[in-house]
C-alpha cells in the first residue's frame, strides 16, 4: 500500500478564507496574488456571458486585452504583457473532471532548479471569478524535488475562499486545484481562465538562450476522465499529487525535449485545441465551455514550439516507449491497478483505430 501524500498535506491546510475582506491585491506568498478586479473591470467580463447564448469570443477578447491584461501588468510590474488564451467555463452546464485533481497548467524540465525556478515566474496563469469558488494551491511547489520528507516539509496547503469579481494569478508550473466554494457548494462556478500570461519583452532572450515552450497537440481522448470511472477523488488526488511532486506528467502524457538536451530549462504542456483564428464552428455544447485564443496563429512567440501529435498511432507509440523508459523512475507513482486500466484503455483505443 503506498503512502496516501496527499492526504497528509492537505491534512494540514493553511486556510485563508480572504472573501469579502480583500479590498486590494493581497500577496500570499512572493508569487501568488489574489486581485479584487473593480466594477469597471468586472462587468467588461460579465457582459460576455449569456445565458442563452453562450460566451461571446469578441466581447471577452476586448475585456482581457483593454482591462484585465492591464490591470496584471500593473499587479506583476512588468512593463508589458501578453496572455495566449483562455477558457471560458461554466460549472452549471459542464464540468471536467480531471481539472479537479491536482494538475499545473504548464510543466518546467531540463536546467537546474534555480534555472527553471527563474523561468517559472515568466510564465503565468489566471482564474477570474464570476461566482464563489475556493482555489487551493500548494505553496513552494512550481519547481518540486520529490516525495522525501525534506521536500514535503517544504509544501503548504492553502486553501482560499473566493468571492465573486475575484481573480488569482500564479506561475503556471504551481500544483493547484479547482475545488467548490465552502460557503456555499452548490454555486455555479463561473471562470474564466487564462492562460501563458507572459513579458513579450522578454521573446527574444528566451529563444536566443533556447528556453523553450514545447506545445503538444494530443489526440482528443488524452483529455477524457478515464480513472474517474474506477478511482475515487482521493485516490486519484494522491496519484496526481505524487506524479506531480515527482516532477513527472500524468501516466497518458510524454515528455518531448526537442532541444535534445538538459542544459536549459523548457516549459511543456498537452493541449487537444487548434488555435485556428476565426475559422472554427461553435457547437452547442461549446457555448459554454471553450478555449478561446488570444492571439492569431502566426503571433506565436519563437520559443513556442507547436508539435502535431494528434495521430492515435503515433502518439501511443511514443507514450509505449516513454513508458518504458520511465518505468523505473515511475513504478508506484501512477498505482498498479491504474497501469493495468490505462493498458486496456490503449488496446480498445488501438483496435478502434484500426478498424477504421
Amino acid at each position: 500500500m503506498f503512502k496516501n501524500s496527499y492526504k497528509d498535506i492537505t491534512s494540514k491546510i493553511v486556510e485563508k478564507r480572504i472573501g469579502s475582506k480583500a479590498t486590494n491585491s493581497v500577496l500570499f506568498n512572493s508569487n501568488v496574488k489574489l486581485i479584487r478586479l473593480t466594477s469597471e473591470e468586472l462587468n467588461s467580463v460579465y457582459k460576455a456571458f449569456d445565458d442563452n447564448k453562450g460566451v461571446d469570443d469578441n466581447m471577452l477578447k476586448i475585456s482581457i486585452k483593454e482591462h484585465i491584461l492591464p490591470r496584471f501588468k500593473n499587479e506583476l510590474g512588468w512593463t508589458n504583457i501578453r496572455s495566449i488564451k483562455c477558457r471560458a467555463n461554466d460549472r452549471k452546464t459542464f464540468e471536467q473532471r480531471y481539472n479537479a485533481d491536482c494538475h499545473r497548467d504548464r510543466h518546467l524540465f531540463g536546467g537546474t532548479p534555480g534555472q527553471r525556478m527563474n523561468l517559472s515566474v515568466q510564465n503565468y496563469s489566471a482564474v477570474i471569478y464570476l461566482d464563489k469558488a475556493v482555489f487551493r494551491y500548494f505553496s513552494n511547489s512550481s519547481v518540486t524535488f520529490g516525495l522525501e520528507e525534506d521536500s514535503l516539509n517544504l509544501i503548504r496547503c492553502v486553501d482560499v475562499e473566493i468571492e465573486p469579481g475575484m481573480a488569482v494569478l500564479f506561475p503556471s508550473s504551481l500544483i493547484h486545484q479547482a475545488r467548490k466554494s465552502i460557503d456555499d457548494p452548490n454555486s455555479r462556478r463561473r471562470t474564466i481562465v487564462m492562460f501563458d500570461i507572459e513579458n513579450p519583452n522578454n521573446d527574444k532572450f528566451r529563444y536566443m538562450t533556447n528556453e523553450v515552450h514545447n506545445i503538444v497537440m494530443c489526440p482528443k481522448w488524452t483529455q477524457w476522465a478515464f480513472f474517474h470511472n474506477f478511482f475515487n477523488e482521493d485516490n486519484l488526488s494522491n496519484i496526481a499529487f505524487k506524479r506531480l511532486m515527482c516532477n513527472h506528467p500524468y501516466s497518458w502524457r510524454y515528455i518531448v525535449d526537442n532541444q535534445k538536451s538538459k542544459v536549459r530549462p523548457y516549459f511543456i504542456h498537452w493541449q487537444i485545441t487548434q488555435n485556428k483564428g476565426n475559422k472554427y464552428k461553435i457547437t452547442e455544447e461549446q457555448k459554454f465551455n471553450r478555449s478561446i485564443y488570444l492571439i492569431t496563429p502566426d503571433e506565436y512567440p519563437e520559443h513556442c514550439k507547436l508539435l502535431d501529435h494528434r495521430n492515435n498511432i503515433f502518439y501511443i507509440k511514443n507514450l509505449l516507449f516513454y513508458s518504458l523508459k520511465e518505468w523505473p523512475y515511475t513504478y508506484g507513482l501512477a498505482g498498479q491497478h491504474m497501469w493495468g486500466i490505462f493498458i486496456v484503455i490503449v488496446l480498445g483505443i488501438l483496435l478502434k483505430t484500426g478498424s477504421k
